[in-house]
């Protein structure tokens, strides 16, 4: 919740309202409003200010100074800092930031949360986090309506995730780390405080517990180091989840940002909050097709496939029919919001515990390198080239479709699953021995 909250923060507390050129002192002094005082001031701006550009004089020198307009967004960081016009650049610099510092902890918390449940409930787990991100997107909504005030806003954040520190240093670390790295004193603690807050009895699983330590012991001297073949395994493994995660990242930051701005007609808050709901759905939508015979990859595959029809629908429409492409928008945020649910459940699983952390690592890396060139692009692009990006968007999006064919299935497959050759091996020297 908490990562939805400080990610959505940068739509309203870095968003861009309506703005002109501000009368120099001379003809209207201390000028804030935005909108017309009188015929008299209504008269001056036209006369003054550029009707075919925001940021130039009637004479085309640029403007230095800004009035915007707080009926919407209320009083922005945008504002504060007249980032507009040749300054909009260093927008996209901030949501860099944002981007590093928003998912950073919650890639960690949600691969905690998921070594913390049983292998049979990781999906439900993983879903469990992803739909307290949209609830955070609401609250983030909410809260700037109310607020109005970017600072304000900014307080409020760090007051919640300041809590959320507190609460951190009571959650157990997880049991499947502390297998892998041997801490046999710990895990044995750990595991009898889950037992206890489940009202199970030590002889449910204490002897389990001990034959699982003995096979794992004798596992050891009996597994050889992996061969270059599983290593090269490995390293592919890790560039096509690295290329999920960039892809399915840039579409979803492309799609959320987007809503915002794109009905005049319709409060930029409420859009969120209706984004937010269709984006629960498709993480619900996901977290069922995913136990079903679809499995995890093609229930990504399938995703994907929707946001890509969607993406390339949408320049189509954009400028005559606005309210199907808000319509097709929110679709693709429910397809985009699926895939991206089904690829955190689908990646963690598709690697051993010993290389978890690393893979997860890379995931979350190159997801926020996706996050982080969305805003970029649009920026440096302007209005003129932006739906090139819509095209490319959708052909890259068909090509990591093509790409996960390559990958294994790992429905019904333990969360623990070591590689898939260790175990065969040491299967076979136990049985020649």
């Amino acid at each position: 919740m908490g990562g939805g909250m400080h990610a959505y923060y940068y739509i309203f507390g870095v968003a861009e309202p309506t703005f002109r050129c501000r009368l120099p002192l001379n003809i209207w002094p201390d000028e804030d409003k935005y909108q017309f005082i009188n015929n008299t001031h209504q008269l001056l701006i036209e006369t003054w200010i550029s009707s075919t550009s925001k940021c130039d004089t009637i004479n085309g020198s640029k403007c230095t100074d800004f009035v915007y307009d707080r009926s919407v967004f209320g009083r922005t960081f945008t504002e504060d800092a007249n980032f507009v016009c040749t300054n909009a650049v260093k927008r996209t610099w901030l949501a860099t930031v944002f981007q590093i510092g928003a998912i950073s902890a919650y890639g960690l918390v949600f691969l905690l949360l998921m070594e913390l449940t049983s292998s049979s409930h990781t999906s439900f787990a993983g879903n469990l986090a992803l739909i307290a991100y949209t609830f955070g997107e609401i609250v983030a909504a909410l809260f700037a309506y109310g607020a109005r005030n970017w600072l304000n806003h900014k307080w409020f954040n760090s007051g919640y995730i300041g809590l959320m520190l507190f609460y951190l240093y009571f959650v157990p670390e997880s049991p499947y780390w502390l297998f892998n790295k041997k801490k046999y004193a710990q895990l044995e603690v750990c595991l009898r405080n889950i037992a206890k807050i489940n009202k199970r009895e030590n002889t449910e699983w204490f002897q389990l517990y001990r034959q699982l330590i003995q096979d794992s012991s004798i596992q050891m001297k009996t597994t050889i180091k992996p061969k270059k073949k599983n290593i090269r395994r490995i390293l592919i493994r890790l560039c096509i989840s690295g290329l999920i995660a960039f892809i399915t990242m840039l579409l979803y930051i492309k799609i959320s940002y987007g809503l915002g701005a794109m009905n005049k007609n319709l409060s930029p808050h409420w859009s969120i909050v209706i984004g937010a709901i269709v984006e629960g759905i498709g993480y619900i939508s996901a977290s069922f097709l995913i136990t079903t015979r679809l499995g995890r990859k093609y229930t990504l595959m399938i995703f994907a496939l929707f946001t890509s029809f969607c993406v390339l629908t949408i320049p189509f429409i954009k400028e005559n029919y606005l309210i199907v492409t808000i319509v097709i928008s929110q679709m693709g945020k429910l397809t985009i919001s699926g895939a991206v649910s089904a690829s955190w459940v689908y990646v963690p699983e598709l690697f051993p515990t010993s290389i978890r952390g690393l893979s997860n690592s890379i995931f979350v890396f190159t997801g926020r390198l996706g996050a982080i060139l969305a805003p970029i692009v649009d920026a440096a692009l302007g209005d003129k080239y932006i739906k090139l990006t819509f095209y490319i968007y959708s052909r890259i999006t068909f090509i990591m479709i093509g790409i996960v064919t390559l990958l294994p299935e790992t429905r019904n497959r333990s969360f623990n699953d070591d590689n898939e050759n260790n175990n065969r091996i040491a299967a076979e020297q136990s049985a020649v021995q």
